[in-house]
């Protein structure tokens, strides 16, 4: 069931990606300017990421300027190319999230539950924009939705990973992963998830500091 999901739904987001609009100006200013200054050392720069403030972090864009790098290195690609590449891979990425969750219902649910699911993942024009679009709350979706499809799954400890992936990226995302620490905490134990939290925490946040702190030219958290 998995590939059949998956083809349908990526079918439907590489649309999203060729088709839909920017329809946010945080994705133009504060995240697609300085991506252009990562891969080509110029570009605008919002007050948020001026040294002074430092207020957001870099290590979001790195994410993207790593997988678009090379093609621009190595098959001198245009930018118009790699725009509709990293709207492409967004999709792609959040398709492959999407069909794990339905699969995961349908192993805890059954298939009815699942393919409605998978029918309102196919039509909904709110997951049509935020699946292609290049800001972190759309990252913190696909960590959202694969997040769940762990827990529904029984793979917990995966799950608390992603989450805490996700609000290392967004905060505002951490209430989603409450019941699942509740959860993991009772089906896995104080100790287990512990670590979990320890291991994820220096992952997710020390690595991102230190890219950031290189940035930025100073020590940023």
């Amino acid at each position: 069931m998995f590939l059949e999901v998956l083809s349908v739904l990526v079918a439907v987001r590489l649309v999203g990606a060729i088709t839909a609009p920017i329809m946010d100006c945080d994705e133009t200013f504060n995240y697609l300017e300085p991506l252009h200054y990562l891969l080509f050392h110029n570009g605008l720069q919002p007050w948020e990421y001026s040294p002074a403030f430092a207020l957001r972090s870099y290590s979001y864009l790195a994410y993207h300027a790593a997988v678009l790098y090379p093609l621009q290195m190595i098959f001198s690609a245009d930018k118009v190319s790699l725009f509709y590449f990293l709207r492409s891979s967004l999709g792609v990425l959040s398709a492959i999230c999407e069909a794990y969750l339905v699969v995961s219902v349908r192993s805890r649910f059954g298939k009815t539950t699942a393919w409605i699911l998978f029918l309102f993942l196919g039509i909904n024009s709110g997951m049509f924009h935020a699946s292609v679009s290049f800001i972190p709350s759309s990252l913190c979706m696909y960590a959202v939705t694969a997040g769940y499809a762990f827990w529904i799954s029984n793979r917990y400890l995966s799950g608390l990973a992603v989450g805490a992936f996700a609000v290392f990226q967004w905060p505002y995302v951490a209430p989603m992963f409450i019941p699942m620490g509740f959860s993991a905490l009772y089906h896995r134990g104080f100790t287990k998830v512990f670590v979990c939290a320890i291991l994820s925490t220096l992952m997710f946040l020390l690595i991102p500091s230190i890219f950031d702190s290189y940035i930025y030219g100073k020590p940023v958290i």
